[in-house]
């Protein structure tokens, strides 16, 4: 009985998981650098609890099959996402970058420090 609780607790959790991600990526695009990072924690996790019964010995095969491999399977789905997305990597380091420049940027002319036509050069620069 405890068994399916807890399949049933990480099934549940899946699920709430991929539907937190959907609603988030509706306001922003997602951070493919972090799904390699959550992939990566998930196939580990779900290599870990697989071994567990080989070396294990009051270990069910069930217990493997209902929640090894699903965990497995998450972090494959979260590596493979994240992998075919490698090249959108630095393009997200780079708009962020540039955002807390422009930030710097705007800051210093509001405070007075340049002037317009410096804020609007130096603002072409960076655009270029």
């Amino acid at each position: 009985m405890d068994l399916w609780v807890l399949i049933f607790i990480v099934c549940l959790s899946v699920v709430a998981g991929i539907a937190l991600s959907l609603f988030l990526w509706r306001k922003r695009p997602p951070k493919y650098h972090s799904f390699f990072i959550v992939g990566i924690i998930w196939f580990l996790l779900g290599i870990s609890y697989i071994l567990m019964y080989f070396f294990r010995e009051n270990t069910k095969l069930i217990a493997i099959i209902g929640i090894g491999i699903p965990i497995l399977a998450v972090g494959l789905f979260f590596l493979i996402i994240s992998l075919v997305n490698k090249d959108k990597w630095k393009t997200q380091e780079l708009e962020g970058k540039y955002s807390e420049v422009m930030e710097i940027l705007y800051k210093r002319y509001a405070r007075g420090e340049i002037s317009r036509e410096e804020y609007t050069q130096i603002k072409e620069d960076i655009i270029m």
